[in-house]
Parts: structure tokens; C-alpha cells; sequence
């Protein structure tokens, strides 16, 4: 927050909410240091995300009993993406249902780049309803796992970065990237922790 702040932006911080008891869990949603995070986080005027769990795919249910569970602890989630990219047919629509604005998960898993064929936002169309559905996808065109799957070179992870950067730049698109956590916080992976930080002073540039 402090990177994005001395240039003006604002991060969208994504938080999965299942429980100890569920598949997935990593932490507890309503852990008295996580809703202080969560709290920072507001309070410093970037956003808090939905992330839902891979319990939610193919449940629309277990969807919604996530998404009611990070409302509980946030002042008002606008939009988020699925964990692991786990799209299938009902996915946008049980998005819509709850009411979400948009979502920025729709990109590879093994490489970077275009998924959706462009760099702007859209609104989303279920075919099987034939109906416009009020969600808008904002895709997400660079994942720091797609480099990690690659197994790049902290250069090749820039060079590649700026090349759809300059894509991007060339039709006043939307940069949109996903970054983990554990790309910064983690002892095996601190040396990639630089390259987030280029990337985006790169896009200011």
C-alpha cells in the first residue's frame, strides 16, 4: 500500500473466507488480526476483494456462505476473482446473484497474456440464459505464478512484463495483474519481490 500510495493507486486485496473445517483454509476469516487488516486496508482507501474457495465451484451455496461471511467482517466488497481459476458454466451468474461488480480472475494459468482477446473491461453475457448479466470482467493479462509455473528468471519475468505493458500502453487498456502474497513473503521467493515493483513503475512510465 505505502508503493501504491506515492503514485496515487489503489490495490484490491482478494481474501478467501471458508473456515478451519473446510478444504482450503489457510487462515480464519474472522481472526481478530485478519479483520484488522482488513480494517487497515479500508481505512487507507484500497479495496478488499472476494477470493472464493474451491469449495464454491459447482456450489452455489457454499459460494454464497463465503461471500456473506467476508461481508461480515468488510465495509462492502465490490468484486474479486476465483481461486485457482475455477470458472465454469454458472460461475458469472452466481457472481451477479450476489450482487458483485466485477471480476479480474479470467486470464492463463500457464502463460501470460490476452485470454479474453482484449484490455478492457466488459460486461459479461451468460449464453445459457441469453441474458447481459450486470458483472463486468476486467481480465487480468500478468500472473506472478504464470512465472513461477515457467519457471522464469527474475529478467525474464521483467522483459516479458514490459513487452504487454507496451501492448497494453499501445490501446489505452487496463493493466490489470495479480500478485500473491507469498511472492513477497516468502524466503525462496524474495528475489522476484523487486520485479512487481518495476513492473509497475514501468506502467506509470
Amino acid at each position: 500500500m505505502d508503493f501504491s500510495d506515492s503514485f496515487g493507486l489503489k490495490n484490491s486485496f482478494y481474501f478467501k473466507a471458508c473456515i478451519p473445517e473446510e478444504k482450503g483454509a489457510t487462515y480464519k476469516y474472522n481472526d481478530p488480526r485478519v479483520i484488522k487488516v482488513i480494517k487497515n486496508i479500508e481505512k487507507r482507501g484500497h479495496r478488499i476483494g472476494f477470493h472464493p474457495s474451491e469449495n464454491t465451484a459447482l456450489n452455489e451455496e457454499q459460494f454464497c456462505i463465503e461471500y456473506n461471511r467476508l461481508e461480515e467482517v468488510s465495509s462492502g466488497v465490490r468484486g474479486g476473482r476465483q481461486h485457482h481459476l475455477l470458472y465454469h458454466s454458472d460461475s458469472f451468474s452466481t457472481w451477479d446473484k450476489c450482487k458483485l461488480e466485477y471480476d479480474s480472475g479470467y486470464g492463463f494459468r500457464y502463460r501470460n497474456g490476452f485470454r479474453c482477446g482484449t484490455c478492457y473491461d466488459f460486461p459479461l453475457f451468460d449464453v445459457f440464459s441469453r441474458e447481459k448479466l450486470c458483472l463486468r470482467e476486467v481480465p487480468f493479462t500478468i500472473m506472478d505464478s504464470v512465472f513461477v509455473r515457467k519457471q522464469s528468471s527474475a529478467y525474464e519475468m521483467e522483459e516479458e512484463a514490459k513487452r504487454i505493458v507496451d501492448i497494453i500502453k499501445r490501446y489505452n487498456g487496463i493493466f490489470c495483474t495479480v500478485w500473491h502474497t507469498n511472492m513477497f513473503n516468502t524466503v525462496e521467493r524474495r528475489k522476484y519481490k523487486e520485479i512487481y515493483y518495476k513492473i509497475i513503475r514501468y506502467a506509470i512510465k
